[in-house]
Formats: C-alpha cells, structure tokens, sequence
C-alpha cells in the first residue's frame, strides 16, 4: 500500500511536470520501479514460514493449517503480481502501436510489438496450463484463452506492423486490428473477474480491485514503455545517420554479403552436381 502510495505521489508529480520532459520522465520511471518491484520483492519473503501454529497439538491439523495458510498467501500474492507481469506485456504491445500510429516512418516500434506479442501469449498460455491442472473452470479457461489471442492480431499484421509508410495508411490498418485485439481482451479479463467472484476465498471487492490495478499498471507501463521506445526511435535515426559515415557500415555489409554467398553456395554446388549424383548421394552433400 506504501509503495503505490508514494508510486501514485510521483506519477501526479510527473503529469505536472510535462513541460519539464527529463524531470517528468525521471519521475515516472521512479513511480514505475517502486509500484512494480515492490509486490516482487514483498514475494520472496516466506511469510507462511514466520508464523507459528504450536496451538495446534494435532500434527495433522498443523500441517493442514501450514499448508492452507500457504495456499492463501500463494493466491493473495498472485493477485498481487500477476496484474503486474500482465501489465509488462500489455504495456509494451500498447506503447508500440501507439508510436506506430504516431511515428509510421519508423520499423522499431513494430518490431517490439512482434516480438513481444508472441513472448506475452506464452507466458499466458504456461499460466493457462498450470490453472488448468490445479483448478481447471470453463470461465478461467475461455478468459485466459481470449486474452492469450488479443496479441497474437498483432502478430498476424506483423508485415503491415513492420512497414515504413504515412499516417492515414497505418491508421486505417491498424485500427480494425486494434479493435479486434482490444475485444478479445476485454471478453477475457470480463471472465476472468467472473472466475474469481465466484471463488469463497475472494469477494466483488477483489475481482474489482483486480481489475483496476491491472488497468493501472497497463497505463502506467504504456506511458514509460513509450517513452523508452520513443528514446530508441530517436537514437536509431540518429545512429543509422551516422552509420552511413562509419567505415563499420561498409564491413557489415561485407559480412552480411559474404553470409549470404555462403548461404547460397552449398546449395548452388548441390544443384550443379546432382545430375551427376545419385539422389540419396546429393541430398547428403
């Protein structure tokens, strides 16, 4: 509670000082770290194992308090960490199309998108397996499954995601996509607050809670993730600009040029001598 309070004090501080980029974007990348890093750290204390449960004579009734305290704390902590690895992903998809929409002359931010797109279904998909051998529940499972696709629209764009073009083309591409990826993750995480108001150990309370830290942290995550991805933007034009100057820029052509003359030469070699090879001979060559 302390760190999203002190977070939330810094991220208000940071939107005031928008006419002072480097001190708003040094706040919020504070805000972001202690908000984020706070329930992980918060994780990796054992608390189940600092409690003492010596009133209990029974060793059997011990062990089943050990381990069903362990299990509540298990869950409050996946509440707790999970909108924050969520929000990760989400927020660097996000932050991504959105500089697209804004910077399309640019391929870095659809390259970020495609590469983390993927990266964030299968960290969903291992969560959706683990679910479904611990507590399997059609609602979990359907609200996981829509939320493991909302990405992977973006992947299948990904030629339109990559490509140099204007305003009005990107936009009237990326939007119907857009739309289509923000309705499955609306359906998902719908049924998935389902699936934990339903459950005895959570309440209402918890599934809206839940709901509104991973919207917070998705916003917040977009916001910092965009203002790094705008960074490397800038740098990569600066840096191909100067590139053009350096006499690495002519060695790495070479070498991506002999890469390809090796590439392409066993193949070469094979075609010119499987006439006079036995097929079983030229494939192995």
């Amino acid at each position: 509670l302390i760190s999203v309070i002190v977070g939330t004090i810094l991220c208000i501080v940071a939107a005031r000082s928008w006419s002072n980029p480097r001190r708003s974007r040094l706040l919020a990348r504070i805000g972001f770290l202690v908000i984020f890093m706070m329930p992980f750290a918060l994780a990796l204390i054992p608390f189940s194992q600092m409690m003492s449960f010596g009133h209990l004579n029974d060793d059997a009734q011990r062990q089943q308090a050990e381990g069903l305290m362990s299990v509540l704390l298990g869950l409050q902590f996946v509440m707790l960490v999970a909108p924050k690895a969520i929000a990760l992903f989400v927020g660097i998809i996000r932050s991504s199309v959105t500089l697209k929409t804004l910077i399309p002359e640019s391929s870095l931010p659809g390259w970020t998108a495609a590469i983390v797109a993927p990266l964030y279904s299968v960290f969903i998909f291992i969560v959706l397996a683990l679910v479904n051998q611990v507590m399997p529940d059609y609602k979990l499972l359907l609200g996981l499954g829509c939320v493991m696709a909302a990405p992977m629209v973006y992947v299948l764009k990904f030629k339109d995601m990559l490509a140099r073009t204007t305003p009005e083309t990107i936009t009237s591409v990326l939007a119907p996509v857009k739309l289509i990826s923000t309705i499955f993750s609306v359906i998902g995480f719908t049924l998935i607050a389902m699936y934990v108001m339903d459950l005895e150990v959570f309440t209402i309370g918890d599934a809206i809670t839940l709901l509104l830290h991973l919207a917070g942290n998705t916003l917040l995550m977009t916001v910092v993730a965009a203002d790094l991805n705008l960074e490397l933007i800038g740098y990569e034009h600066r840096q191909s600009k100067v590139d053009h100057l350096n006499h690495l820029h002519e060695v790495l052509e070479q070498r991506f040029n002999e890469l390809a003359a090796d590439n392409v030469a066993p193949w070469r070699e094979a075609s010119t001598t499987s006439n006079r090879m036995p097929m079983p001979a030229a494939i192995a060559r």
